[in-house]
């Protein structure tokens, strides 16, 4: 029993199969830009592209697979947004400053409105800032916190109710930028980030809590203070993961993650498995993803390709990567796809749009020396696959093949009386290329990596 135990858990804990990544491109390599979702579209708006700043607007609309461009009313960079509704806002952020002047941010709120796909710039922010926060819970969308000028933080939070179409203000009870935000059942969160001025900063641990179905707002505390974390949720749980503290010059970087559950009212923690800030998060089903970053100082910086996955449904972490590392990148969600959108490294602002297909959601990758082998290997007539009789009589009873694209090409259901530790599949007739060969039983569910050669 203990050998099956540390089986089992060697095939849970090991990374992804990577067939679930495609990648595609913005029209605009940028930065510092930020993404929502409304209906089936996907929006990734605003930015710095190195050497100016963007106005561009890509949009993906998963009902038809099509990229499509336009433009915010001003371009700007760290720019917040949520939707509610059919509404998408894209608030505040910082434009490029006037020949002689410095930067001052701007209280503009871009809406489109998915209804009728029409954009309109009617509403303003109580208070022009840049590096804010943004998150949505019941009808409301609300926008927190940011830098209000290049020396000056700003405690203030915008709400726009899409049941009334009125704006209200509240207030973050410590000014701050550089937070994040999240929102789970009745309640949106907005926590950490950095306090101070330009010249004297510290972090905060506070975290804002808004309840809508009391409307009041209470106060936690993030295990360790720090900026430039991401949020997410997924089921019942809210994460804050990751961040940094202290100068350019000498930063620390931090690999935690506090975790509230909404149902128990508890925190607990857990770590990725790389500390680093400026990282994305975002949610599709069961996952919670987070994703790329950096660590090192202003002169020497390392950046990321990490994606580290919580699944809900299982408890259990598990990493990835994606096609470029990079950090400040924006991320979302549209159908059963996940975003990681532009952001920067070495080379400068980057284009890339790394796209993960949750569909096959139920598969897990084995450990190339644990229990399962599938030979030959390249294959291009007969593939047998066997499962080490060490496991005690675990048996195969069905199996499934997947291209790369998440299509099922093959499936086999054997049964319980019919199982067997081995059996063999004619291959003859697939295509040349990558395939995923998905074995279960009633004790595992396991996938290999298959190549069909001619």
């Amino acid at each position: 029993m203990k050998k099956i135990l540390n089986t089992l858990i060697c095939i849970m804990s090991i990374n992804m199969a990577n067939a679930q990544w495609t990648t595609a491109n913005l029209s605009v390599a940028r930065t510092s830009l930020s993404a929502t979702t409304v209906g089936t579209k996907a929006l990734f708006a605003g930015g710095y592209t190195g050497s100016a700043y963007s106005s561009k607007v890509d949009i993906y609309d998963n009902s038809t697979s099509l990229w499509t461009t336009t433009n915010l009313v001003l371009a700007r960079r760290n720019l917040s947004a949520t939707s509610v509704g059919t509404k998408a806002f894209f608030a505040g952020g910082l434009p490029a400053p006037a020949p002689g002047s410095p930067a001052s941010p701007t209280s503009i709120v871009d809406i489109y409105d998915n209804s009728t796909g029409m954009w309109t710039t009617a509403a303003s922010l109580s208070t022009a800032r840049y590096n804010l926060s943004a998150a949505t819970v019941g009808t409301k969308a609300f926008f927190a916190g940011g830098w209000a000028s290049l020396n000056s933080l700003s405690s203030a939070v915008d709400i726009y109710d899409n049941s009334t179409g009125l704006w209200t203000t509240a207030s973050l009870s410590v000014a701050r930028a550089g937070l994040s935000a999240t929102t789970v059942g009745t309640k949106v969160f907005f926590a950490g980030g950095m306090t101070g001025t330009a010249t004297n900063l510290t972090y905060s641990s506070v975290v804002d809590i808004y309840d809508n179905s009391t409307g009041l707002w209470t106060t936690a505390n993030l295990s360790v203070a720090r900026t430039n974390l991401s949020a997410t949720a997924v089921g019942t749980k809210v994460f804050f993961a990751g961040g940094l503290i202290g100068p350019s010059t000498s930063p620390t970087y931090y690999s935690v993650v506090d975790i509230y559950d909404n149902s128990t009212g508890l925190w607990t923690t857990a770590n990725l498995s790389v500390a680093r800030a400026g990282l994305s998060a975002t949610t599709n089903g069961t996952k919670a993803f987070f994703a790329g970053g950096l660590t090192g100082t202003s002169t020497s910086l390392t950046f990321y390709s990490i994606v580290d996955i919580y699944d809900n449904s299982t408890g259990l972490w598990t990493t990835d990567s994606f096609s470029a590392a990079r950090s400040y990148v924006s991320a979302t969600s549209v159908g059963t796809k996940v975003f990681f959108a532009g952001g920067t490294n070495s080379s400068g602002s980057s284009s890339v749009v790394d796209i993960y297909d949750n569909t096959i959601t139920g598969i897990n990758a084995i450990n190339d020396n644990v229990g399962l082998d599938i030979y030959p290997n390249p294959a291009s007539n007969q593939l047998t696959i066997n499962i080490d009789p060490d496991l005690m009589g675990i048996k195969i009873e069905s199996v499934a093949i997947y291209d790369i694209s998440g299509r099922k090409v093959y499936s086999e259901n054997l049964g319980t009386s019919n199982s067997n530790p081995e059996i063999t599949i004619d291959v003859s007739k697939f295509s040349v290329g990558v395939y995923f060969v998905q074995v279960q039983s009633a004790d595992i569910i396991a996938t290999k990596k298959l190549v069909v050669e001619k």
